[in-house]
């Protein structure tokens, strides 16, 4: 039988109903079921999510969203790409909500490192960060935040072409440059 199918029964079966505020009830697979089926399928978050979306199922992570995003919106932002450039005071929260509001693929670059001045305003700075690559940081946190995103951090500065390239694959840049 096809494991896709097998799948998508499983988690069909394992949803739960949820309703909502405004008294609408819809189908939710609960953060620990996607959990579960991705290593019982051996696959990404991501794609248990996907295939919960097909099916017109929450994933419970972004319930929240349904409000103002369809699952078919939801689904486009699991599989799109943005490409956020400056990881300091604007570019830590700017990762974070888009990890949160599931962007799928988030690279975020800076090639700077976390130093005193920073502790004061920005997002991924602590004691425990200083002297550390920004994007290193940015990855360690998103993992823990949404481990269903891809977060690929380039912790170089880039310039002219090299920008140009990363900015060619994306779905949409966010400027987040200081200074």
């Amino acid at each position: 039988m096809n494991s896709n199918f097998v799948l998508s029964h499983a988690i069909k079966e394992a949803s739960e109903p949820l309703v909502l505020p405004n008294g609408e009830t819809v189908s939710m697979l609960t953060v620990r079921a996607v959990e579960t089926f991705s290593k019982a399928e051996g696959t990404s978050f991501i794609e248990i999510e996907k295939a919960a979306l097909e099916q017109e199922i929450f994933p419970e992570r972004y319930v929240r969203n349904f409000s103002i995003i369809s699952m078919k919106d939801q689904h486009n932002l699991l599989s799109s790409t943005a490409f956020v450039v400056g990881l300091g005071g604007l570019g830590g929260h700017v990762v974070e909500q888009l990890a949160r509001l599931g962007v799928g693929t988030i690279v975020g670059a800076d090639g700077d490192f976390f130093e005193p001045t920073n502790l004061n305003r920005q997002l991924n700075a602590t004691f425990e960060s200083l002297g550390e690559k920004k994007a290193k940081r940015a990855e360690r946190r998103l993992r823990c935040v949404n481990p269903s995103i891809n977060f690929i951090g380039v912790d170089h500065f880039l310039r002219g072409d090299a920008l140009i390239d990363y900015a060619k694959h994306v779905d949409i840049v966010v400027d987040c440059l200081g200074g």
